[in-house]
This record gives structure tokens, sequence and C-alpha cells, in this order.
């Protein structure tokens, strides 16, 4: 598939995945390294999901790895990456964040 428009290369490639069935698809989510690497969350968007969703790390942690095992592959950012993240946006250290103010 050398040369050619994007959008007809997609296609074609669609419909060989598509005659050839699931297994195939499956197949090509899990091998293709580019499909896994499009398909994941910036560390701020994890960062933002795990506090939007008053999601624990370790909860976090527990996913990435059911993702791995059933999908072999997970659309997050690596916890090191999100704890950087974290340190970049907040304005406070993470020590404060046990204080109460009144």
């Amino acid at each position: 598939m050398s040369g050619g428009n994007v959008k007809v290369k997609t296609s074609i490639l669609s419909n060989v995945i598509d005659t050839q069935g699931a297994d195939v698809a499956e197949g090509v989510a899990k091998d293709s390294t580019e499909l896994q690497r499009t398909n994941k969350l910036s560390k701020e968007q994890t960062a933002a999901l795990i506090s939007g969703s008053n999601m624990s790390d370790y909860q976090v942690r527990q996913l990435r790895t059911a993702c791995n095992k059933e999908l072999g592959n997970n659309p997050f950012a690596s916890a090191r990456k999100v704890a950087q993240a974290r340190n970049e946006i907040l304005p406070i250290s993470r020590e404060d964040w046990e204080t109460t103010y009144v």
C-alpha cells in the first residue's frame, strides 16, 4: 500500500479486517503499537479522570492491570507520568493535602 490517499488506505485495510472476522481485528488491535499509542490518555487527562472519579491510585492500578490482561494494553498514562503531572499542575505540595483549613 505505497502512495495514494490515506482515506483509501484506511478503507481497504478496514475492509480486509472486517472480512477476516473478530479474531483478526482483536489481534491487530493487540499487536499494533500505533493503535495502542494513539488510544492512550495523556498524563493530564489520566490525572483529571482519577480526580474526577474519586478513585484511589490503587484502584487505577487494578484497572490498568485488568485492561492489560484482557485487552493487551490500557488507555491510561503510567502512574509515574500521572504523579509528574500532579506535581506540575498542583500549586500546593502533597503534604499540605492533610491540613484542614477552617
